[in-house]
């Protein structure tokens, strides 16, 4: 997950409703992060196959009664499968969250082999410009929100005078 001070809306409420490139930069953005932070603790776990691992127990469990092999090698070589399964399977997840990211990030969109540490700085860089972005959005907002008030105000001054002319 990127580290950004960006606001996240989980449910998607309040998006942006512009139909601008850069608008749905943000929408997309947004979508790639929610989904990481809605993703389960122990999504590695949740990958492995004890299939295979189990053919291998069982493998070694005819070596260790043709062999003379112990419970605790068989053990030991159960556990490491299933670390080197749940690893290959982190390293995957891994690549794959690299590939979405590179593919969110403008500057990195269109080149499909650009490195690991390209594809951070340059997402670094946008979080950057999207928290600036966001937080001149947010003033302006508040100042539009300022002159609405004042214009209302008015309004509904011209209104009294309106009706004690009547």
């Amino acid at each position: 997950m990127i580290p950004c001070k960006r606001k996240i809306n989980v449910k998607g409420e309040g998006r942006r409703t512009g139909g601008s490139k850069r608008s749905a930069q943000f929408e997309q953005f947004d979508d790639y992060v929610n989904k990481s932070v809605k993703r389960k603790k122990y999504q590695y776990q949740r990958h492995y196959k004890p299939a295979k691992s189990r053919k291998r127990t069982a493998r070694a469990n005819q070596r260790s009664v043709a062999g003379g092999s112990s419970d605790s090698e068989v053990d030991s070589i159960e556990r490491r499968t299933i670390h080197n399964s749940m690893e290959r399977q982190r390293r995957i997840d891994l690549r794959n969250s690299f590939e979405e990211l590179r593919k969110l990030i403008p500057h990195t969109a269109g080149n499909e082999k650009a490195a690991k540490v390209v594809i951070l700085s340059y997402g670094a860089e946008f979080c950057k410009s999207l928290t600036m972005e966001d937080s001149e959005l947010t003033r302006k907002k508040a100042e539009l929100r300022r002159q609405q008030e004042m214009l209302m105000a008015r309004v509904s001054q011209l209104r009294r005078s309106l009706a004690a002319q009547r």
